[in-house]
Parts: C-alpha cells; structure tokens; sequence
C-alpha cells in the first residue's frame, strides 16, 4: 500500500520519508511509488470506469468491435454484413443466443435466396465479434456460433500437364533465373 502524508491537503512540501531526500506534496504518494505499477492502475481504472454499463446487447458489441477494427477491410465488410446479422440477433444479450437462433438464422437466409457462403461470413463475423469482446473482458465468455459447412471452391487446381504446357509456353524466362 502506498504511504500518504498527513491529512492536510495544502502545497505545502514535506521532506520524503528517506526517498533520497527528494521533496513531495501533501496529500500525494510518496514512499514505495512505483510508476510502472501507478501507470497500470490508472490504465485499470480507466477500463473499468468507462466500460459500459449494464447489458450489453449483439449489436453494441458488434460496433464496438468495427470501430476496434478501424481502417481494416473487414471493418467496412462488417458494415454490410451487419445488415443481415443485426435484425436477427442485434437485440439479443450474448448469453442468449443459442444453436437454435443460429440454424433459423441460417434458414432464413437460405429462403432468402442467399447463398451459404454469404451465411458462413456472416455467422463467422458474429463469432469474431463475440470472442473479441470476451477476450477484452466486456462480457464473461463468448456463446458458441455454430457456422454452415464452408462451401467447396469452384476452383480446380492445374493438372500436371497443365502446370507444364504453361511453363513451356512461356517465350522469355524471368530475370534472375536460372
């Protein structure tokens, strides 16, 4: 604990209780004041007299979480995507989403006629949203998002004799090879 001088909250100055004979205000910490740890305190007492207040709700933690983001692509993604997530689940506490609310979300949005990699981004935002605010502490741990199976890419990797007609098609090497 850290030793305060007497009660009178004047500027008069005092000597230090031995702190190298430095000299201190009244009414202010003086022996065994560390600044790393003052520092972390004041940081502490920050957080938790400015965190809000009360229940948090899907969608004040989905903006938190954009404007933690910033600049970030995925922020301006977030934007569109919480356009389908919020009407849906923006109301709800954390604590209250279910597997259930996640598989009618799903449905709602395969009537919706959209496709199931678009519900897979945007039930995987939802699930980025709540971890990042149980990571920083604003709710106690994150609900499980259960997300679609991923989509199979439409993709297909080059055949080996793909991969070499392409190389000897090429008219001119690259510089610095060999």
């Amino acid at each position: 604990m850290l030793a305060y001088h007497a009660a009178s909250r004047t500027k008069a100055r005092v000597p230090c209780c031995g702190a190298f004979g430095r000299w201190a205000r009244i009414g202010t910490p003086l022996c065994g004041f560390d600044p790393i740890r003052a520092k972390a305190e004041g940081h502490d007492r920050y957080l938790r007299e400015t965190r809000p207040r009360g229940a948090l709700t899907v969608g004040d933690i989905w903006t938190a979480y954009i404007d933690h983001l910033g600049r970030k692509p995925t922020a301006k993604t977030m934007g569109y995507t919480g356009r389908a997530i919020l009407p849906h689940f923006g109301a709800l506490r954390p604590d209250q989403i279910t597997t259930d609310d996640c598989r009618s979300y799903l449905a709602d949005r395969l009537k919706a006629s959209r496709k199931i990699g678009s519900v897979h981004t945007e039930l995987g935002h939802l699930r980025s949203a709540m971890k990042w605010a149980a990571k920083q502490g604003v709710i106690g741990r994150a609900p499980h998002i259960e997300l679609p199976p991923k989509p199979d890419s439409d993709v297909q990797p080059l055949s080996d004799a793909q991969v070499r007609a392409l190389i000897d098609g090429c008219a001119a090497p690259q510089f610095g090879w060999p």
